[in-house]
């Protein structure tokens, strides 16, 4: 745990360099109290942040954002108090002792960012004798010099008891993607019905479990690697203490997103994490998922709505817990969940943009492909190659049986034991139904019902990546973006074949 330290400047002693008073982090007076605390802090591996350190509030210039930076990064605080200042009552001139304003402030700043839980107040000297704000009385502990010290800051910095607030997630349930459920109006949906009910997000887990686990971790790579371009970016600056959620749309099970969570988390252990997804299942296994990389992050509320089609319930609950807070978000659309959007990808992209303000941030993935592309030369998504994987076939099945794609109960049979025989992939000459951004490659994976009648069953897009670059320059500041096809590694794979990556990223502020 991260453990910042406030005390007035009355403990330190100060020196002249090139006519300059600095602090001197090597000497402070009453050392004996200050530093029994601290090696009673790191004999429990607890990291210390003491104000004074030139790498905690640098080098002692106490500004307040320097101290807002400093509190992101701590879990908790530990305020000294001792009589600093003299103060005068004007009626009978009697004096009392007052600890120094800052360190009040700076207490007041933890109370209100971490709660009493993570905020301590120790005084040192006569009770009595030092005035104290009456509000801080429930986060008093004995004097600095009390035998009994070690054990109460043991007790107070417990790991565990302090990691309990933050496994607990509220699951907020729209009534309307409820109602749509309930109503079977999904039979009229394309991809999004693949991913209705907990078996086929069961059985969508144990694909990506299966998929070939190479090809899964370069994935997962790119985005790491889109990252660190962005760190290393000499054009933009991403603050990410300023960062308060990171808001996931459609995590899948959060393997994607947990490469940018945990980089955020671990420049600000206050930050919460909230999946929206159309199945409770999915927003259940990323929130796990993300913990276990970050198992101190806060979850506090999972979404789940259909935020392509009725979002009004996430606006809400954006506006009502989050905007009205000013609190910064980074929105994330990873793992392909923008190129499996129905319809009008300007829809939701206007939406997410009426929910972030100008220190908002959006990170949005997309299966690109190259200028000489077509379905028919694409031995990977054919459709005996995609079933290939038993998984992915009963995921398939399990999405037409709901449906109620098919009443011949004798068909369906046929259909079950030879699905790559009756879906047929299409690609489409016309694609305005599907998308409004230029020469997208659109190919529907249709079941054939008889000679004549087929059903779609889902949809798969993916994007020139000049022409998406525009659609969402119309929108969007691109503040960065990576072209898989030109700027990824190209990699020899274990079984002999090559990787070569088809995902654009991109990193968009609101304009």
């Amino acid at each position: 745990m991260k453990i910042f330290i406030g005390t007035s400047s009355s403990y330190l002693i100060y020196k002249k360099v090139k006519n300059k008073t600095v602090i001197d982090i090597n000497r402070t007076k009453n050392q004996g109290k200050l530093s029994k605390i601290i090696k009673i802090l790191k004999a429990q591996n607890h990291d210390v942040f003491p104000w004074w350190d030139e790498g905690t509030l640098n080098g002692g210039e106490i500004l307040i954002d320097n101290l807002i930076q400093v509190a992101n990064k701590c879990d908790a605080g530990i305020f000294i108090l001792r009589k600093d200042d003299i103060l005068v009552n004007n009626k009978d001139g009697h004096e009392i002792g007052v600890p120094r304003d800052n360190v009040l402030i700076e207490c007041g700043m933890y109370l209100g960012l971490k709660g009493k839980e993570r905020t301590l107040v120790i005084k040192d000297g006569d009770y009595h004798t030092i005035k104290i704000a009456s509000d801080l009385g429930g986060v008093l502990l004995k004097d600095i010099d009390d035998t009994d010290l070690e054990s109460s800051l043991i007790k107070f910095f417990d790991n565990k008891k302090l990691n309990i607030e933050s496994k607990k997630t509220k699951f907020y349930l729209s009534n309307t993607n409820t109602d749509n459920i309930l109503n079977q109006e999904f039979k009229k949906w394309s991809s999004k019905a693949l991913y209705i009910g907990s078996k086929s997000a069961r059985l969508w887990e144990a694909f990506e479990n299966e998929k070939d686990s190479e090809k899964t971790l370069l994935d997962k790579e790119e985005v790491k690697e889109f990252v660190e371009k962005i760190d290393k970016s000499t054009n933009i600056t991403i603050d990410y203490t300023k960062i308060n959620n990171v808001i996931s749309l459609g995590p899948g099970c959060g393997k994607f997103d947990n490469e940018i969570v945990s980089k955020v988390f671990s420049k600000n252990n206050l930050l919460k994490y909230i999946p929206i997804d159309i199945n409770p299942y999915y927003a259940y296994k990323a929130s796990k998922y993300v913990k276990k990389k970050s198992p101190n992050i806060k979850i506090p509320f999972a979404i789940i709505e259909d935020f392509e089609e009725n979002s009004e319930y996430v606006t809400d609950l954006l506006k009502n817990k989050i905007h009205d807070l000013k609190q910064s978000c980074l929105f994330l659309m990873i793992g392909g969940t923008f190129s499996n959007l129905e319809g009008d990808e300007e829809n939701v992209i206007v939406k997410i943009k009426s929910w972030m303000d100008e220190n908002s941030y959006l990170i949005v993935d997309v299966f690109i492909k190259p200028e000489d592309y077509t379905f028919a030369k694409d031995d990977k998504r054919q459709v005996k190659e995609l079933m290939k994987s038993e998984f992915y076939n009963d995921f398939i099945i399990n999405s037409i049986e709901k449906r109620h794609v098919i009443n011949d109960e004798d068909y369906l049979k046929k259909v079950k034991n030879n699905l790559s025989t009756y879906l047929i992939g299409d690609e489409k000459s016309k694609v305005n139904t599907y998308t409004n951004v230029n020469l997208t490659s659109v190919v529907t994976y249709d079941l054939k019902i008889n000679d004549s009648n087929n059903k779609e069953i889902f949809v798969v897009k993916r994007y020139d990546f000049k022409q998406i670059k525009k659609f969402l320059e119309e929108h969007f500041l691109i503040l960065e973006s990576f072209d898989g096809l030109n700027e990824g590694k190209q990699t020899q794979l274990k079984n002999g074949g090559l990787y070569k990556s088809e995902r654009g990223i991109f990193l968009l502020q609101k304009k």
